[in-house]
């Protein structure tokens, strides 16, 4: 729902040495993806939960879990062009 600027570890600049057009541009990109809601499976008392993984059984249910994420941009020039790709 929201997009702010994070400058922390050794390979990052402070946030006032970054132009604006670089956090625009992040900004930018996140707003076109598709975001699915994260969900924690809530299970009877009594029931195990499923070892694949799944959310379904009897009286099984989804509760909407808030979750924040955060992606690391790298802007670089390779040959001449401007890049811009997800860092690790």
């Amino acid at each position: 729902s929201d997009t702010v600027p994070v400058a922390t570890g050794p390979d990052c600049p402070a946030i006032e040495q970054v132009p604006p057009a670089f956090f625009e541009s992040a900004q930018a990109a996140a707003r076109t993806w598709r975001f699915d809601p994260a969900f924690r499976c809530i299970y009877p008392e009594g029931t195990a939960p499923d070892p694949q993984g799944g959310c379904w059984g009897d009286g099984v249910r989804e509760e909407a879990q808030a979750v924040s994420l955060a992606y690391r941009f790298v802007f670089e020039q390779i040959d001449g062009q401007g890049q811009v790709r997800l860092g690790e």
